[in-house]
């Protein structure tokens, strides 16, 4: 459980003991304990008890302020836009977790907590020598991660109360495992480099290839982009899991076992599907002719992207631009655009971030494969954030359901069952 909690809990018991002496003095402050219990009872009761929502996109079940990412694109309160131009991939992850932007002497305490892994420790060189040819990255990464929260000691846990420990450790230890998975590199890593940015390290992991730093540059601002979703499956998982007093890597193995369910959105190859089927701007048309004949739908694309100004897509439309023409694909880029446009036109859908940035990720070399577990790196800062935030002002979270199996009936004999 993390420390907050049980600090949490012996504030509470120290209160309830300093209400006792109040109640024993002269001026007992007893109307401000029944104004905070009305004030609670009010809340509760102005709660509609019989909404049902099975999807819960009507229910505001969690106020946060990492970010926000509808009406405008910002990370604690900072325009996506401006951190994009200016900061990094892991100068972001410390903003996520801690509401600022870090000082010079924090980065460079952050940057050598991920950079001083000295690898894998033994039960995760187990796992790899056993299991990393016959899982899917995805799947030995969560398994990874929940082996992480068995090996760490409760000393350990409150000497790192921020958790960056905890978070640098996943994003080298994950980085690592989707080398050995991959098996692009040879010899397989046991650790980052540190003469190397994160974002070199893990798209030299994935390609086997060391990276040019104009594509450095690239994967590191869709790390940005992807870092924060919101409270999406994922990140409502890992607060779910906080919620109930589990740990931090409890927290973290929820929300990549939810990221690789295959309806959570993110960049994946079976969105470039149309791009491949296309030999020409003269086929979009016809293409979407059938499209629309059958009643069929294009993954990447969203009736509500239509509608929206999402900063994010324009930055990942650039991206887009920038790196085909670093690997001389402008001619398909053009037709990525041309096809964004007539769907628009044509089935009145907007592209969702996936769409431009499945397409980087083709650009840069990413192996289909590892799109996913690309995505999930990207997410353990804001699914961290997310754990400290629920962890840091917690109530279980407890929704109700509503039965509607059989009425009460009597229990038949063994002889009349089935």
């Amino acid at each position: 459980m993390f420390r907050r909690v049980h600090e949490a809990r012996r504030g509470f018991t120290v209160g309830r003991a300093r209400r006792s002496e109040c109640m024993s003095s002269e001026q007992p402050q007893r109307p401000e304990f029944l104004k905070t219990g009305l004030e609670r009872l009010v809340h509760q009761m102005s709660i509609t008890p019989d909404v049902y929502d099975p999807g819960l996109e009507s229910i505001i079940a969690v106020e946060t302020e990492i970010a926000e990412l509808h009406e405008r694109q910002t990370y604690r309160g900072y325009p996506i836009p401006q951190l994009v131009e200016n900061s990094t991939f892991i100068e972001v992850c410390y903003l996520l977790m801690n509401d600022e932007l870090p000082s010079l002497d924090f980065l460079a305490d952050f940057q050598t907590r991920l950079f001083s892994e000295e690898g894998p420790g033994p039960v995760t060189r187990t796992l790899l020598h056993h299991y990393a040819h016959q899982s899917t990255p995805e799947e030995l990464m969560r398994t990874v991660v929940s082996s992480l929260g068995s090996s760490q000691t409760e000393e350990e846990r409150e000497r790192d109360e921020s958790y960056h420990g905890e978070t640098a450790l996943l994003l080298s230890r994950l980085a690592i495992v989707l080398a050995h998975s991959l098996g692009r590199c040879e010899p397989r890593p046991l650790s980052l480099d540190s003469q190397y940015s994160f974002a070199a390290n893990l798209l030299h992991f994935v390609t086997g290839q060391q990276p040019s730093d104009s594509a450095e540059q690239l994967l590191d601002t869709a790390l940005i982009l992807l870092a924060e979703q919101g409270v999406d499956a994922s990140s409502y998982a890992a607060r779910i899991t906080v919620s109930t007093g589990a740990n931090f890597y409890a927290a973290m193995t929820s929300a990549i076992a939810v990221a690789n369910g295959s309806l959570l959105s993110c960049p994946r190859p079976e969105i470039l599907k149309p791009l491949q089927d296309l030999q020409s701007v003269d086929d979009i048309t016809p293409y979407l002719g059938r499209i629309a004949e059958h009643h069929l739908s294009i993954t990447g694309f969203d009736p509500r992207g239509l509608e929206s100004s999402d900063s994010r897509l324009e930055i990942a439309r650039d991206l887009c631009e920038e790196a085909a023409s670093l690997v001389g694909r402008d001619g398909d880029e053009r037709l990525a655009r041309c096809f964004e446009e007539a769907v628009a036109s044509q089935l009145k859908v907007g592209p969702t971030l996936d769409w431009p940035l499945s397409r980087l990720f083709d650009y840069l070399g990413i192996p289909p494969n590892a799109y996913r577990s690309v995505n999930m790196i990207a997410r353990v800062p804001g699914w961290a954030a997310h754990a400290i935030e629920q962890d840091s002002r917690n109530q279980l979270l407890r929704p109700r359901s509503r039965y509607v199996g059989s009425d009460e009936r009597s229990l038949p004999d063994m002889g009349s069952r089935g």
